[in-house]
């Protein structure tokens, strides 16, 4: 049985404190070519954020600048 299934309260806070893990296993192991494209990719996808206000105000010209400065995100 896992560890906390029967602890719903605990899966939020296990949730952050794995990804902070794999996170810092990442930035420390990985090569520099995959950190260096996860960070300019994270980089794109807040800026994509903001220009939207989180994919909720999205019209023509801030849905075009997010596709093209975003390739993989296409609304």
């Amino acid at each position: 049985m896992p560890i906390n299934a029967d602890k719903p309260h605990l899966w939020k806070q296990d949730i952050a404190q794995s990804v902070d893990l794999y996170n810092s296993w990442f930035m420390e192991f990985a090569p520099s070519a995959y950190r260096d494209t996860r960070i300019t990719t994270t980089q794109q996808v807040e800026s994509a954020l903001v220009s939207t206000a989180n994919l909720t105000n999205i019209t023509l010209p801030e849905r075009l600048q997010v596709v093209n400065s975003v390739g993989i995100l296409k609304l």
